[in-house]
């Protein structure tokens, strides 16, 4: 600050006068050098004062220092901020070294600065490095990318106490981008880290809880399938024999009792595939008018027992082949009608198909199964679809059934992009209404969909067929199946005189039980395709009919596989088309 302009700021401030005459006098009579801030025309300046006493005078040095007082107040304000924060913040130099903490570092750690300054910080981490070690990969990658790195670490407080923090190393940068020292923050995640570990043991508890449950239903499913398959199978060759009306009637009714129980196994095994979103729905041709025709037929009986009506109403309009999942859809409309029939005591049944909308190469079908039996209250209509619920209390007990199908009949229903309705009163009945969308195609079906028994006769008839089974009644079942074709069958009780079999003898096609005594079926395999070399066939038989077994199968050396309980033209279809790609 000029002299001249000085003086002309005192003579126009009375007060600046004032204050600097008063400055003046203090250094006459202490004789010593001052030094004095004053601001000036809203600029601060620092004066140094020398006492020249013989010439009654003093020498005078102004230094504007109004950018040093603003960045004092910056950091003073930005020392507050650090020091108020909830986060530890230190300070360090550029090559990591600590010279200021703030307070909630020493809250949180329970060290002091002068336990710390100097140092990286391996306190914290019982001697291990940290980011703010030059030598640390966190802190090498901030020196090359210049910008912040983010990590999370394990630390220990000074009593001892494990805690957790997410950790940021920011550096700071000059004009010349170099770096001039070291930020680093910490959040303190203990609490995210704990619910993170709730967490993870939450979903090892929830996997172990579903491998167990899936193990059960494996087991559960094999232990019912393997004499269902017997029942199944002696019910199908009784059927073949000369037996008289009401002995007829007797295996149509154990028939339907193993059905039902059929059914409420797949729908527990179904179930559990959708849950897990291994349920997939497939795509093929097929004739809907068919599929419905030949539902409607095998439930007939049982409506006609219970002195009702069945009745079924087509559009003729329905194309001829469309594109769905036949199985799946046959398992809603049976789940649909079956209650229907079950709940129904006077009156009838009706399952209508007709067509809702229709363009070039799709459709939207309308499936309509209505009854005139008990009905659902309208308090239980949305009740009715939760897994493991029926409408009327004491229905299991009077009804029988789980309470799955019809969870699973919506499920498989908004699977496959349908709409479901519902319409009932009590007492007067219930309508079930479902929407399914199909593509609509030219293509003719298959001929293996209309392969008669003939020509399968002809193609297995005179061929060796060796069956692993250890179960004594699935052998006799399996074998009269076979038999009936012409089919030359040799029995193997388990795997290891299944080995010895095929040691000295060929057969055209192998079909292997999974689950056996001594040696499995999965072994076996093996052991046929490593150790004898041998291509032949083989058809799994397994009564583990839950999601991935199939995978397994062929993961084994499998070349098809088949649940049971066996059913004969099923048996004989894939016997048929793996013998014919080996000819």
């Amino acid at each position: 600050m000029s002299t001249v302009h000085l003086v002309d700021c005192l003579d126009r401030s009375h007060e600046l006068r004032k204050q600097w005459n008063s400055l003046i006098n203090k250094v006459y009579i202490r004789n010593q050098v001052t030094k004095e801030e004053m601001v000036i025309e809203n600029r601060n300046y620092l004066f140094t004062i020398v006492p020249i006493r013989d010439g009654h005078y003093v020498n005078l040095y102004g230094t504007d220092i109004t950018m040093a007082k603003q960045a004092e107040e910056e950091v003073k304000r930005l020392l507050f901020v650090l020091s108020q924060t909830d986060n530890s913040i230190m300070i360090a130099d550029a090559d990591g070294t600590i010279r200021w903490v703030n307070a909630a570092f020493k809250r949180i750690s329970g060290y002091s600065l002068e336990n710390v300054k100097g140092t990286h910080g391996e306190i914290l981490r019982h001697g291990k490095s940290t980011g703010l070690d030059p030598r640390h990969p966190y802190f090498k990658r901030m020196i090359k990318t210049r910008r912040s790195v983010s990590y999370e670490c394990k630390n220990f407080a000074k009593s001892g106490k494990e805690y957790w923090t997410l950790t940021t190393i920011t550096p700071v940068l000059n004009d010349k981008d170099e770096i001039e020292g070291i930020v680093a923050m910490d959040s303190d995640v203990t609490e995210k880290k704990k619910a993170e570990k709730a967490l993870l043991k939450a979903k090892k508890i929830a996997e172990s809880s579903a491998k167990a449950r899936e193990m059960f239903l494996a087991n559960m499913s094999h232990e019912i399938r393997t004499p269902m398959n017997a029942i199944m199978g002696i019910i199908q060759l009784l059927r073949e024999t000369s037996i008289n009306s009401q002995q007829n009637y007797y295996l149509k009714s154990m028939e339907f009792a193993g059905e039902n129980l059929m059914r409420i196994i797949d729908d527990v095994l179904d179930l559990s595939k959708i849950e897990s979103g291994k349920l997939s729905i497939e795509e093929q041709g097929f004739d809907i008018v068919e599929m419905v025709r030949d539902l409607v037929n095998s439930v007939a009986y049982r409506a006609h027992e219970q002195g009702i009506e069945m009745k079924l109403d087509l559009d003729i309009d329905i194309p001829p082949v469309v594109v769905g999942d036949p199985v799946r859809i046959n398992q809603i409309l049976l789940n649909l009608v079956s209650n229907a029939i079950k709940f129904t005591h006077e009156g009838g049944v009706q399952l209508s198909v007709k067509v809702h909308s229709q363009d070039q190469d799709k459709c939207l079908l309308r499936f309509m199964v209505a009854d005139s039996g008990i009905g659902i209250p309208k308090e239980k209509q949305e009740q009715i679809f939760e897994e493991f619920e029926q409408a009327h209390k004491g229905n299991t007990r009077k009804y029988g059934g789980t309470g799955l199908g019809l969870s699973i009949v919506k499920r498989l229903t908004s699977m496959m992009d349908g709409r479901m309705k519902l319409q009932s009163k009590e007492g007067k009945g219930t309508t079930f209404t479902i929407d399914l969308p199909f593509r609509i195609t030219d293509k003719p079906l298959s001929e293996n969909a209309t392969e008669d028994m003939g020509r399968l006769r002809d193609v297995l008839s005179d061929k060796c067929i060796l069956l692993v089974e250890d179960n004594k009644l699935n052998q006799m079942v399996a074998s009269d199946f076979l038999a009936s074709m012409g089919i030359k069958v040799s029995i193997a009780n388990d795997g290891q005189e299944a080995m010895e079999w095929l040691r000295k003898q060929q057969a055209d096609l192998v079909l292997m039980d999974i689950q056996m005594p001594r040696m499995d079926g999965y072994e076996t395999t093996r052991m046929i395709r490593e150790e004898l070399k041998s291509p032949v066939p083989i058809i799994a038989m397994t009564a583990h009919a839950i999601n991935g077994e199939e995978r397994r199968c062929k993961a084994a050396g499998m070349n098809d596989y088949i649940s049971k309980p066996l059913k004969k033209i099923t048996l004989y279809k894939k016997i048929a088309q793996l013998i014919s790609k080996k000819t």
